[in-house]
This record gives C-alpha cells, sequence and structure tokens, in this order.
C-alpha cells in the first residue's frame, strides 16, 4: 500500500504538468507487475487519462524499436487483418491527427511495420541514419503531443529486455519529460542497470522481500483454514516472494479441498 500511495502521489505531479519518471525494481515474482496493475485501474478512473504500454520481450531484444513497433500494430492499427491499404489510411489519420507530414512518416512507418505502400507513396530514399532519426522524433512527437493533450502514463515492462534504439528513445523522453503532464513507469530486475543519468524528476523504488509476519498473513487472508505450522513452512520455503507464496498457498488450499 505504501508504494502504490507513492506512485499515486507522482502520477498527481504529472497530472499538474510536473513530468514524472518511476523505476519499479525487483526479482521476478516480487510483485512489479501487479503494482502496475493496481496503479493502472486507478490510472483509469479518469477518463481523460491515457495509458500506453510498451512491453519488453527477450525475443525481441535485437529487434530495433520492438516495443513501440508492436504498439503502433495493436493498439493503432488494431485490426491486424486490414489490408495495407486500410493501414496506410489509419496511418494518415494519425498523423492528420498530430500535425504531422504524411509525406515523410507513412513509408517510414510503413516500413517498420512491413506495410507495403505500392505506388501511393513514393519510395523512402533518406540513409538509414536518417530514417531512424525521423522515427525517433515521430515516436517522440506523438507521445509527447498525446500527453499534452490528456495526462499520459506510460507503463515499460521488463526494460532489462529492451534494445537499444528503444532504450535511446526512452532517454530522450526523460529529457523531455519534466514540463510536460507525462509520468514515465519502468519495470526491471535488479541486474539491470537504465543507461539514463540521475534527475531530480527521476525516482527509484525498490520491491523487497516481505518479512515473515508479512508473508504469513498473506497467507492466512488466502485460505483460513491452513494451520499456522503450515503457514510459517510456506514463509520460509517462498524466501518472502510474494508471488510465490500466493502460488503455493492456492496450491495446498485446492489439495485440502478435494
Amino acid at each position: 500500500e505504501l508504494e502504490l500511495s507513492q506512485l499515486q502521489q507522482h502520477w498527481s505531479r504529472a497530472t499538474n504538468g510536473q513530468g514524472q519518471v518511476v523505476n519499479i525494481i525487483g526479482g521476478t515474482g516480487i510483485g512489479k507487475s501487479r503494482l502496475v496493475l493496481e496503479l493502472r485501474k486507478r490510472v483509469s478512473q479518469n477518463p481523460k487519462s491515457v495509458i500506453t504500454e510498451f512491453f519488453c520481450d527477450p525475443v525481441t531484444m535485437d529487434t530495433p524499436l520492438a516495443p513501440i513497433t508492436h504498439y503502433i500494430q495493436q493498439e493503432i492499427i488494431g485490426d491486424q487483418d486490414a489490408s495495407d491499404s486500410e493501414k496506410l489510411t489509419i496511418l494518415e489519420g494519425l498523423f492528420v491527427e498530430y500535425n504531422l507530414s504524411a509525406e515523410t512518416y507513412v513509408p517510414l512507418t510503413a516500413g517498420l511495420l512491413g506495410i507495403s505502400i505500392d505506388d501511393r507513396y513514393p519510395a523512402n530514399s533518406d540513409s538509414p541514419q536518417r530514417q531512424r532519426q525521423l522515427l525517433l522524433e515521430l515516436i517522440l512527437a506523438i507521445i509527447t503531443s498525446r500527453a499534452m493533450r490528456d495526462p499520459t502514463l506510460l507503463v515499460v515492462e521488463d526494460l532489462h529486455w529492451a534494445d537499444p534504439t528503444t532504450v535511446e528513445m526512452l532517454s530522450m523522453l526523460i529529457g523531455l519529460s519534466p514540463a510536460i503532464p507525462i509520468m514515465i513507469l519502468f519495470t526491471y530486475r535488479p541486474s539491470y542497470n537504465p543507461a539514463w543519468q540521475p534527475a531530480s524528476h527521476v525516482f527509484t523504488m525498490n520491491l523487497a522481500s516481505v518479512d515473515a509476519a508479512v508473508a504469513e498473513s498473506i497467507s492466512s487472508s488466502i485460505c483460513e483454514s491452513l494451520s499456522k505450522e503450515i503457514v510459517r513452512l510456506i514463509a520460509e520455503k517462498t524466501d518472502g516472494v510474494p508471488l510465490f507464496i500466493e502460488e503455493v498457498t492456492r496450491s495446498l488450499a485446492e489439495k485440502n479441498a478435494e
């Protein structure tokens, strides 16, 4: 509850135009994703708030801008069965909405998403370096423009699996964020060291294992019929990791119910 309360305070500052960046650090099963989920629930209660999520995956660690590509495909394009022509129309509408040049950015984004432009637009003749620069500028423009219109919670889960280009874009966004109504929330493992430098609007939250008393409380709240000895053993064997405590407790409770 303390961590959630702190996150809500950061969100409140962000909605008032003081951009916030929060790093949630913790091992597997410690509760990073659950904490993010609870914050999302509270943020979503305001219909004017925007929640954007980038998911990093070990399979795409070497694919430039993989989380952003996935986001555009799933959340902006939406219908994966749409024709390439229909997808181009969606992209055109997006760029019109944000006053961006469709002639410049549609071919560029289409290339990122693997969408054929046929004869609708001329082929992109920019160098790979220039295309990369334009893509980063485009992504930043969309995120910041949306945040200026509606307070935005940007969640980046499992940052330790992000590709280098995505990390570069996020570093640039952090630099822009202090004067924008945005809260950028990262989750990653303790072994990962983010590329950005410390700043007054960047905060870190380390999630640690719970002590025996809290572990026993979690087990008892899930299954009151377990004996005190079993509850104590669960606390010992799960090393204070909340997710493991819950899984073991539920498993034992199901066996007792059979």
